[in-house]
C-alpha cells in the first residue's frame, strides 16, 4: 500500500491516518467477496472541534476540568460528542478522575459549516446525554450515573488552510481496493456553551472526501 500526504498539518496527518484505518477495515470485510461488479462508495465529512482545560490551584491539590466537543457531519448523519473530565493533580499524580462522555444526534439545520474556505461553523443548542466513568491507572469503569446537558458552539477559522491527500491500493482475498482521500483543515477560535457555562478555546475545522472502489476477480 502507498500513501501520499501533501501540504498538511498534524491535524491533517491524523485525519489521513483515520481515513486509512477505515480503508483497512473496509478491506478486511471484503475478504470473502465473490467475483462481482466493482463496488464504489463516496463519503464526505465535515468536522468542527474544540477543547479546553481549566485548573484551579488549591491547598491540597490542583483541581482541573477538561472539556472537549466534536461535531461530525456526513452524508447521512450529524452527531455531536462531548467529554468532560474532572480530576486532581497532586505530587505530579492524577487522582479522583471522573469522565463524563456521550454523543447525541444533531437535528437538521442545527449545524452550519462553511466548507469552501473553512471560515466558520456553528452548532445550535443540542441535547447530549453523558455517562459517567471513574478512572484510574488501570482504566475506566462506568459509575452508572448519567446526566443531560445542552451544548452549543461557534467556530471562526483563523490562519491558513492546510490540505492533505492520500491514496492507496490494497489486495486482499482475490479483491483489490482502491482508495483516494483528500481534504483540508484550519485552526479556529471556538466558543462553547455547556448548559450555563461558556468558554473560549482553540478549535479546528476540517473537511474530507473519501472514495473507495473494490474489484474482485
Amino acid at each position: 500500500m502507498r500513501a501520499h500526504v501533501a501540504k498538511g498539518s498534524n491535524t491533517a496527518a491524523n485525519s489521513v491516518m483515520a481515513i486509512l484505518a477505515t480503508a483497512f477495515a473496509f478491506g478486511a470485510l471484503g475478504g470473502t467477496a465473490a467475483a462481482a461488479a466493482p463496488v464504489r462508495d463516496n463519503v464526505a465529512t465535515q468536522v468542527a472541534g474544540a477543547s479546553k482545560t481549566e485548573c484551579v490551584e488549591q491547598a491540597a491539590a490542583t483541581q482541573c476540568t477538561s472539556s472537549s466537543l466534536t461535531v461530525r457531519a456526513s452524508d447521512a448523519t450529524t452527531e455531536a460528542c462531548l467529554e468532560i473530565a474532572t480530576y486532581a493533580i497532586s505530587a505530579n499524580e492524577v487522582t479522583g478522575a471522573i469522565v463524563e462522555s456521550g454523543c447525541g444526534p444533531v437535528s437538521q439545520g442545527a449545524f452550519t459549516f462553511e466548507a469552501k474556505d473553512l471560515s466558520a461553523a456553528a452548532l445550535s443548542p443540542t441535547i447530549i446525554t453523558l455517562q459517567a466513568f471513574a478512572c484510574d491507572a488501570q482504566g475506566c469503569a462506568p459509575t452508572g450515573g448519567t446526566k443531560t446537558v445542552v451544548v452549543a458552539a461557534t467556530f471562526t477559522g483563523i490562519g491558513e488552510v492546510s490540505t492533505f491527500r492520500a491514496n492507496s491500493k490494497t489486495t486482499f482475498g482475490g479483491c483489490t481496493m482502491y482508495f483516494v482521500g483528500k481534504g483540508s483543515s484550519r485552526e479556529a477560535q471556538a466558543r462553547t456553551t455547556i448548559d450555563d457555562r461558556s468558554f473560549d478555546s482553540p478549535g479546528i475545522l476540517a473537511t474530507s472526501t473519501q472514495k473507495f472502489m473494490v474489484i474482485c476477480h
